[in-house]
């Protein structure tokens, strides 16, 4: 089972995020934006005031608010961004991000949050005009971009918020033997409409029904995976 978390880690990995494009030194906080809608959301919420699903959900969770800092330094945010916890980040429960996204990748969010924190007007407008093309309707990228997190690359549930989320953890997906049905109600209302785990959050609003659909043939090929090599 570890050998294939680990296989498909790294297919998920290629398929999770297209080539950077070349970036100024300083990078592209419209880049940033599609970057942050990919990635950031869930803690930071949609707008960076810390409107996110799990702060929102999770008791004493540290504030997420990305303007409540005052740091335009771009070093001090790509620091942050790039390390998480270790060094320039607000919170311990930041990840890392060094190892799943590029160099102009981490330039540009840092690139974004500066924007956030000094051009509010701006950086909301970007996040506007940049969230439809940064959700694709790959079911691959779509749960490596909104799922990994929680559920793990490979689905068993060892995803990086897995350390803060317990009681219940983060589902082994490769475990489910939900039908289709069942899926696409608790991926578009959420686990507390189904009388399941509350952090897991809707995302009925922010997916379409194909997105979805493409979501759960994606969970349906990593249970499937798995069964084939027990």
């Amino acid at each position: 089972m570890r050998a294939l978390g680990a296989l498909l880690g790294g297919a998920l990995i290629a398929l999770a995020w297209p080539a950077s494009p070349p970036l100024a030194a300083d990078g592209d906080p419209a880049h940033g934006a599609r970057v942050y809608n990919a990635r950031c959301v869930l803690c930071h919420g949609g707008k960076g005031m810390g409107e996110g699903f799990l702060p929102l959900k999770l008791d004493d969770y540290p504030s997420t608010n990305l303007r409540d800092s005052d740091a335009v330094d771009l070093a001090v945010i790509e620091r942050a961004v790039r390390t998480g916890s270790g060094s320039g980040s607000p919170s311990p429960y930041s990840p890392p991000w060094q190892n799943e996204l590029g160099d102009d990748d981490i330039r540009a969010v840092a690139a974004f949050v500066r924007l956030l924190r000094t051009d509010v007007e701006a950086a909301i407008a970007l996040l506007d005009a940049t969230h439809d093309e940064s959700v694709r309707a790959d079911g691959g990228n779509l749960y490596a971009t909104r799922c990994a997190i929680c559920h793990g690359a490979g689905g068993t549930g060892d995803g990086k918020m897995s350390k803060i989320i317990k009681s219940p953890p983060p589902f082994d997906l490769t475990r489910s033997v939900m039908p289709r049905a069942y899926l696409a109600e608790i991926i578009s209302k959420g686990g507390e409409a189904l009388m399941r785990s509350p952090k897991m959050p809707p995302w009925g609003e922010e997916l379409s029904a194909a997105e979805i659909e493409a979501v759960i043939d994606y969970i349906v090929a990593l249970r499937t995976t798995a069964l084939s090599h027990e």
